[in-house]
């Protein structure tokens, strides 16, 4: 009797509780407790690029890490303050995930100022916008 409630205990003891949320993004599907090696799965918001997961229930704890890294925006408005077009020039907002490139082109009659390169990356949510006069 004493060997069978040790098991029970010590079953018990290795579940997880639900998993912690992350900054801008969800979990695909939640439960009270998860058993030992159980997964949970998260989802990132539109444009959100996904970084390592999912998480696994390990000894009680939930192992491993995830996280939503933001997407880079650039509005018309900027694009028009720095005399900037781009090959999607129907766009009102032009969204790029984290790692990706943009490369920008000078409106024409205008001439780039060399201060920072027309093709930039995402970073993390920012990116810089090059400038043309």
């Amino acid at each position: 009797m004493l060997l069978l409630s040790s098991l029970l205990f010590l079953n018990a003891k290795n579940r997880c509780s639900p998993p912690p949320p992350i900054e801008d993004g969800d979990i695909m599907r939640t439960k009270p407790e998860y058993e030992e090696g159980e997964k949970a799965e998260y989802v990132c918001p539109r444009h959100h690029a996904m970084e390592g997961g999912p998480l696994t229930c390990r000894n009680g704890q939930w192992t491993g890490r995830v996280r939503c890294i933001k997407p880079c925006t650039v509005t018309q408005e900027e694009m028009d303050r720095n005399n900037l077009r781009i090959l999607k020039d129907w766009m009102d907002k032009i969204y790029s995930q984290h790692n990706h490139h943009l490369t920008f082109r000078c409106k024409s009659g205008k001439i780039h100022d060399g201060r920072v390169a027309m093709r930039q990356q995402c970073i993390e949510g920012v990116i810089q916008l090059p400038t043309c006069v």
